[in-house]
Formats: structure tokens, C-alpha cells, sequence
């Protein structure tokens, strides 16, 4: 492998794409404006390739891929792509494979992207090569990883395609579907993530009528999940957090206000979505009225479970909307992943000192932690369970423990005790 890449931003993409190159035996090197980042990623890789310099990360290079972020709290904000390519485009020979991962408005494309890279060789005889190939990244699933994720690549001309095509055929064992165009290419990922917010929306929704007509919503997911075509299987929770998802359904909206299409089954997804914390917060404090509560510990700060991203997470949002109740409730924090952010050193402390815990994400590791033998002695009241983590039969058989999850038809505590939903 003689081809030499650069990978322009080293957050959650752009490392796992460095890693992934340096394993498959390019010569490969990073490049991000975090230096704890760069530290870390040589220090993990016990070797010298990111850099908080871009001259001697892109030196060389043929293939250079950015992977900047794109929004702002799940907001567009392309201005750190328009930035990055206008760094990166200070160092081009010409001939260079310039491949854009970060999410961007299709449009943004032709109208901010392609004029710099055009620009910086204006007057030469030479040719840069542009194809968007957005990421696909599920952080955390063990089953659909980058090297096995199929991709969808368009590239400017046809050159553009067969040389980014290559590069990935390189990289990972899975299908490279070719599309017309680099906006098709992004559309698509706009589209894919705009399903996936759609149907959560939906399921939140759900979540929130179906315990109206006594129905459990997981277990009637559940039933309906068994048939084998025309149904997809999407879990209830407290919103849609991380940057994509949000990010995709705020691109396509405003590609779309200015057209006649009938934006609002989009701006009801939005509204479903974003309003689950207001009525986890209506929850707790409809439990305050039956129980004292006067601690509540807000469980799982990363957008999802079973990793340690944080940026754009609903637990956040929950914490501000709780703490904005004022004194009536002293609010806390916790996750293992977390310990710089977390309110306290160990669940010991957290079992402590909490009358009410909140589960704010699905990490599988809650059901263990917050099992009956681990509760017996602790102070806590009850549970307003969001993502149905809890052995709700272990707790519920052994504990008097008010126990909430989101869907279920009824509000239950353990024992003889059976409080109607709140």
C-alpha cells in the first residue's frame, strides 16, 4: 500500500476511519484542532500520526477525507467543513482524491465545497478529484461496524468515483453503491437518518397513548416485530439525542420551507421527539404528589448506552428542564462512562442519596446495577425507567419500589401496592 491518506478531523468518525486505514497498511495521518485528541489517539496507537498541524499531516497525500463535524447541537452548522476545506486546500498540488464524510446540505456541495478546492487551482493545469462518501457509523453496535457497513459514494465525474470507489474497496468488505451524483450520495444519508427520526417519533408517540387503552407499547412492539416484511422494529425513549439523526431532520426541513411539499409530518416528529422530556419531567412530578421526593439522580449521560459520547445528549436537556423547576427537587447526575461529569464518585453514593432515579439512556449495564439485590439497601423510592433497561420482575417481586416505564399501561409498585399510571 503506497498511497498516502490524511484524515481531516479526529473526532468519533474521523478516528475510527484513521484506525481502520492504519490497519488495512496505508500511510496514513491525522489531522484535528483538539490536542488532548491527537495526544490520545498516538498515545492509543502507540504511534506518531495525528497531528495538530496540517502541513505535516496533509504532506504527501493523495487521499485526503473530511470528517469535521457539521452541526451544533443536532443544528447545521457547516462552518467547520467550509473551514477545513479551506485549510486543506492551501496545501493541494493537484490530483489529489478529496473525499467529504461530513453530513452537509446536498447543495453546499456544488455551491461552497467544489468553488474552493476549483479556486486554489485556478490557473493551473491541474485536476482535483471530489466524492462524497458520508459516514455510516452505529457507535457502539459489535455487529455493524465500519468495515462492514455498506457505503453510498457519487462523485463529481466519473474519475472522481472509480478512484474514491477503490479507495473504500480497500477498506472495508461490504457493498459500494455508486449513485449519480455527490448530492445524491448526501441525500441519501439525509433521507436514511429522516426514516429513523420519523419512526422514533412515532413509537414515542405510542409510548405515550397506548398505556391509555391499558397496553404495554414494548410488548405490543414486540408481537408486531414477529412479522417478517412490512415492519421495522423502533424503540420508545427521551428523544432523539447525538449529532446525525437530529442534524438530518433539521437539513431536510430547511431544504424544504421554501417549497410547496407539506412539511408536517416532519415538524410533528419534531415536536413528538422533543417533547419527551417535557413529559418524563410531567412524570416525575406527578410521582412527587404519591411519594417525598426530594433527590432525583438522572441515570445514563451519553446520547446512547454503551458509549461515552455526550454531545447533543436528552439527559442534558432533561437535567436543565428539571433543575428549571426550581428548589423543588435537588438534581443530580450519574454515569460510569462519565466519571468527570457525574454528581457522584460510585453507585454506592448514587443509591445513597437518591430517592428517585431517572434511566436516561439503554445502556444494558443499568439492569445489573439497579437490580433488587443492589436496591435492598438503598434509599430509593422509585424508578422512571425511559428505555425499559430494568428487570421490572425482579424488582417488582421483591422491592417496594415505585417502578414508571415509558409505555407501560400501568404505574406499579412492588408488592401489594398498584398506583394507576401517572
Amino acid at each position: 500500500m503506497t498511497k498516502v491518506v490524511c484524515i481531516v478531523g479526529l473526532g468519533t468518525v474521523g478516528k475510527e476511519l484513521l484506525v481502520l486505514c492504519h490497519k488495512k497498511g496505508y500511510t496514513v495521518r491525522g489531522y484535528d484542532i483538539d490536542e488532548k485528541q491527537v495526544m490520545l489517539i498516538n498515545s492509543q496507537l502507540n504511534s506518531y500520526i495525528a497531528f495538530t498541524d496540517l502541513e505535516k499531516a496533509i504532506n504527501g497525500a493523495e487521499i485526503i477525507v473530511i470528517c469535521v463535524s457539521s452541526s451544533n447541537m443536532g443544528i447545521p452548522d457547516i462552518s467547520p467543513v467550509i473551514s477545513a476545506c479551506k485549510e486543506v486546500s492551501k496545501y493541494l498540488k493537484g490530483g489529489e482524491l478529496i473525499i467529504i464524510e461530513s453530513t452537509v446540505p446536498p447543495s453546499s456541495i456544488k455551491s461552497n465545497i467544489l468553488p474552493i478546492f476549483k479556486k486554489s487551482l485556478a490557473g493551473e493545469q491541474k485536476k482535483i478529484y471530489l466524492a462524497c462518501c458520508p459516514e455510516r457509523l452505529d457507535v457502539g453496535n459489535k455487529k455493524w461496524t465500519i468495515e462492514n457497513i455498506p457505503r453510498v459514494l457519487g462523485g463529481i465525474d466519473e474519475d472522481s468515483v472509480h478512484k474514491a470507489k477503490e479507495f473504500y474497496k480497500c477498506l472495508i468488505d461490504a457493498e459500494i453503491y455508486c449513485v449519480s451524483s455527490p448530492e445524491a450520495a448526501m441525500m441519501t444519508k439525509i433521507i436514511e437518518n429522516c426514516f429513523r427520526y420519523l419512526n422514533i417519533s412515532f413509537v414515542n408517540m405510542l409510548a405515550k397513548c397506548l398505556p391509555s387503552f391499558e397496553f404495554d407499547t414494548e410488548e405490543i412492539l414486540k408481537a408486531a416485530s414477529t412479522k417478517p416484511f412490512g415492519f421495522m422494529m423502533f424503540y420508545p425513549g427521551l428523544g432523539v439525542g447525538g449529532e446525525c439523526i437530529p442534524l438530518s431532520i433539521h437539513i431536510l426541513m430547511d431544504m424544504l420551507k421554501d417549497s410547496k411539499c407539506d412539511v408536517s409530518l416532519l415538524i410533528n416528529a419534531k415536536k413528538i421527539n422533543e417533547g419527551m422530556i417535557y413529559y418524563v419531567k410531567d412524570v416525575l412530578v406527578n410521582l412527587s404528589k404519591k411519594i417525598n421526593i426530594n433527590t432525583v439522580t438522572v441515570i445514563g449521560l451519553s446520547y446512547k448506552g454503551g458509549c461515552n459520547i455526550t454531545k447533543n445528549s436528552m439527559a442534558f436537556r432533561l437535567i436543565s428542564l428539571l433543575k428549571g423547576l426550581g428548589d423543588r427537587f435537588e438534581i443530580y447526575r450519574y454515569d460510569h462512562r462519565q466519571p468527570n461529569i457525574s454528581d457522584f464518585a460510585d453507585i454506592n453514593d448514587v443509591l445513597r442519596y437518591s430517592d428517585c432515579l431517572i434511566i436516561a439512556n439503554n445502556d444494558p449495564v443499568w439492569s445489573k446495577v439497579f437490580s433488587s439485590y443492589n436496591l435492598k439497601h438503598s434509599n430509593v423510592k422509585c424508578i422512571i425507567d425511559c428505555y425499559g433497561v430494568i428487570d421490572e420482575k425482579d424488582l417488582m417481586s421483591k422491592l417496594q419500589i415505585l417502578y414508571w416505564r415509558l409505555g407501560k399501561s400501568k404505574m406499579k409498585m412492588g408488592g401489594d401496592y398498584n398506583y394507576e399510571y401517572a
